[in-house]
């Protein structure tokens, strides 16, 4: 079954805190396993959570 969250913010983005790893460990936790990076003009965050 698919759980999505489909606009993160990562640490890239003015408006969030959270790293990659911790969005990554959040995710996990939660049974969420598809996720939409929406930064605000970056990719970095979507980047670095893809690797």
């Amino acid at each position: 079954m698919l759980k999505a969250d489909l606009h993160v913010h990562s640490n890239y983005s003015y408006d969030c805190r959270n790293k990659a790893e911790d969005i990554i460990r959040r995710c996990g936790d939660t049974g969420i396993n598809c996720i939409a990076v929406a930064d605000h003009g970056t990719a970095e965050g979507a980047l670095k959570i893809q690797q």
